[in-house]
């Protein structure tokens, strides 16, 4: 991938990539700026490739993949949320291909069966096989694969040089796992009794190299029975067997109970930290399972805190997930330090988050604010605490952007202080949001000259010079309506402001204005309208006449604008009227 400066953003970074259709054969030359994610360039590369099958055909059966070389191997790209320039190590000119992708089921050792979405049939079993050792936790040193026909439910072994394609696995075709016949018969010539007869899951063991699995049977019997740094939020919150899931992650609980008990009014609560050799030490001993995850009462405080705050830090995905990482941001360039305004937006977003982020925010927030209640000892007020906990609740996705992280803090701690103070409110009751119908999209157009809305109006919208303009609608009068990429504003504006209208966003950040069109289309205006002709009687006449021409032209136009006006509000009204009757529709 060649690294390169967007031309619509100086701080913007677009890569070059060679994106390929594989049972088209269709290879393309493409951009990809650090914003774009996996499923954002599944899209856009099916466009670019004209694969024509519809959005949610093409989000279910079809997967990126990125091939291996000397500094990675090949990986698939499952996770659609996440950005694509962050999911995988990229070099020179590199591929991304789109493959044709089926569901299987999956039958694990203990004979629970689960389904794993997007399973390319070209890839080999040694592929598939490592694939669903990492993700169930098995060491393949002890499974083989087999697979399992659903007509006559015989099973085959799978043969891992080989493709599946080639070993004739379907979407129908069920592949099991299979405990290796020598590891079976060790167990039973083991004089040691063993206190079950089903063997344990596998689970990672939380260290440097990520490929090193043990067993239940080789870890400690006390402990949580797996590892807890560096997991994702939705596996913390599991539990074994059929015990329902926790609403917190057992560390996150156990820190908070030993402070609520202990530590509230300790002086430079979670600003002070404990020695690292400490943290990394309990650190460990949490994620070998060598101790519970509880806290003495004499425990060191700054230790449980330190432990605490590493917890939130190794998430892979922040409390806040990445993307919604501008959104609370932009509450600041809206509110700025004014919290109570910022109460309603802030609402609105915490209940946005899935389900078991809003569930941590909301204690952890909670929580926080309890903390302040004892500023006057403890000397954390909510500013304070957002100065240390922001980083650890919202993270901007690239965490080597430096410049972009030190010009975000101060919004960042001023969002997270916000959040604090209004925990009590904020987090209550989910409020009632109605509905928005998202307008169908036209094109994009670059602003070339500026334009001031006229005061007056209610309907019109104000550009800037290098805008890009999202356009909803087109009117043979010139006036169009849109939006300004990133304002949630929409209404009219004079098109013949802006360039020619394209189909995409990218070709739109591309286009740009030299400064001479500017001075060129002011001549030709100048020449149309009779300024350089000579200073005679009939040149005077004439610019009389075309003067009155154009006042004509303006109050005719002014007219048309009017009654555009008047029939953008009775649309507004039928529109509401609508979503009215729809609610009270949907509400019986």
């Amino acid at each position: 991938v060649c690294a390169m400066d967007s031309p619509a953003s100086a701080s913007s970074t677009m890569v070059l990539a060679t994106v390929r259709v594989d049972n088209l054969c269709v290879t393309k030359g493409m951009r990809f700026d650090k914003t774009v994610t996996v499923k954002e360039a599944l899209i856009r590369i099916a466009e670019k490739c004209s694969l024509d099958v519809p959005e949610q055909e093409l989000c279910e059966s079809y997967i990126l993949y990125v091939p291996p070389n000397n500094s990675r191997s090949g990986k698939y790209l499952t996770q659609e949320d996440s950005l694509l320039l962050s999911s995988v190590f990229f070099v020179d000119r590199d591929e991304i291909h789109v493959k044709k992708a089926y569901p299987l089921v999956i039958i694990n050792g203990d004979g629970t069966e689960t389904t794993q979405d997007k399973v390319d049939l070209e890839q080999t079993g040694q592929d598939l096989f490592v694939t669903l050792c990492k993700k169930y936790f098995y060491t393949s040193s002890q499974w083989e694969l087999y697979k399992k026909n659903t007509t006559d439910e015989k099973e085959t072994q799978l043969d891992l040089s080989r493709t599946l394609k080639e070993q004739g696995v379907t979407g129908d075709t069920c592949i099991v796992f299979r405990a290796k016949k020598q590891n079976i018969l060790k167990n039973r010539l083991k004089k040691k009794p063993s206190t079950s007869t089903v063997s344990g899951p596998m689970f990672v063991k939380h260290s440097k190299d990520d490929n090193v699995l043990f067993t239940n049977s080789d870890s400690p019997a006390r402990g949580c029975g797996r590892p807890i740094f560096g997991f994702p939020l939705t596996r913390a919150l599991e539990q074994p067997g059929d015990l329902p899931n926790r609403e917190i992650p057992s560390l996150v609980s156990a820190s908070i109970e030993f402070i609520r008990a202990n530590a509230l009014q300790v002086t430079g609560l979670f600003r002070i930290s404990a020695k690292s050799e400490l943290v990394d030490t309990l650190k460990e001993k949490f994620d070998n399972n060598a101790l519970e995850v509880s806290f003495d009462n004499d425990e060191d405080p700054h230790l449980v805190c330190s432990i605490f705050k590493q917890y939130l830090r190794d998430l892979p995905e922040p409390v806040i997930p990445y993307r919604f990482y501008h959104d609370f941001l932009n509450l600041y360039d809206i509110h700025e330090e004014d919290v109570d305004s910022m109460k309603e937006d802030l609402t609105v977003l915490v209940h946005s988050l899935p389900p078991e982020n809003f569930c941590l925010l909301k204690t952890l927030c909670t929580f926080l604010q309890e903390i302040t209640k004892h500023e006057e000892i403890n000397k954390m007020n909510a500013r304070n605490l957002s100065t240390v906990f922001g980083p650890n609740l919202l993270r901007f996705p690239d965490n080597n952007d430096m410049l972009m992280i030190m010009r975000d803090t101060p919004r960042l701690s001023s969002v997270t202080s916000a959040m604090i103070t209004l925990s009590p409110n904020i987090f209550t009751n989910r409020p009632k949001v109605k509905p928005v119908q998202k307008l169908a999209t036209v094109g994009y157009v670059r602003c070339f000259c500026s334009y001031q809305a006229d005061v007056e109006s209610s309907c019109e919208i104000s550009i800037s010079r290098g805008d890009v303009i999202i356009v909803f609608a087109q009117q043979k009068s010139g006036w169009w309506v849109g939006s300004i990429i990133g304002s949630n504003i929409a209404g009219f504006f004079p098109s013949n402001f802006c360039s020619t209208m394209t189909s995409s966003l990218s070709e739109a950040k591309e286009i740009i204005v030299p400064e001479e069109i500017i001075q060129n289309d002011t001549e030709s205006d100048a020449k149309q309208n009779g300024t350089t002709s000579a200073n005679t009687e009939e040149d005077i006449e004439s610019l009389k006449q075309q003067l009155k021409e154009q006042k004509e032209k303006l109050n005719e136009e002014q007219m048309k604008r009017q009654e555009m006006e008047n029939f953008f509000h009775e649309q507004l009204d039928k529109f509401s009227s609508l979503f009215d009757l729809h609610t009270k529709i949907s509400a019986k």
